[in-house]
């Protein structure tokens, strides 16, 4: 997927954790988001038009940014078939799996263009 001229990896993943179509992610939503989020917070959907997957089976949706310099660049996004089962202690524990997604994928970036420059 691309966002501008940045290239983005999309993985989508079911309820078992295995590997699901990523056609059921709404990529233009998600670019729009991205585009608009800058450094934004994370957010809570529980209305199927603010939904950036797409599936009639859940209810809410909890979005975290993955912040790179200050700046949304992907989002952890979790999906939730009841509205109470996204409690205050599940939104931090999804915000806190962001941040150490972003870490990785920043150690990541800095281990290739090492790479490439050797």
């Amino acid at each position: 997927m691309t966002v501008g001229r940045e290239k983005h990896a999309v993985c989508v993943f079911d309820r078992e954790g295995g590997a699901d179509d990523p056609s059921l992610l709404d990529k233009s939503a998600l670019n729009e988001w991205l585009r608009s989020a800058g450094s934004a917070s994370s957010l809570m959907a529980t209305e199927r038009s603010h939904f950036l997957l797409k599936d009639d089976e859940h209810t809410t949706e909890y979005v975290a940014p993955l912040r790179f310099a200050g700046r949304a660049k992907g989002a952890l996004i979790v999906a939730f078939d009841r509205r109470e089962d996204c409690s205050d202690t599940e939104r931090r524990l999804i915000d806190a799996a962001a941040q150490q997604t972003a870490l990785a994928a920043h150690i990541c970036s800095l281990y290739q263009a090492a790479r490439d420059t050797n």
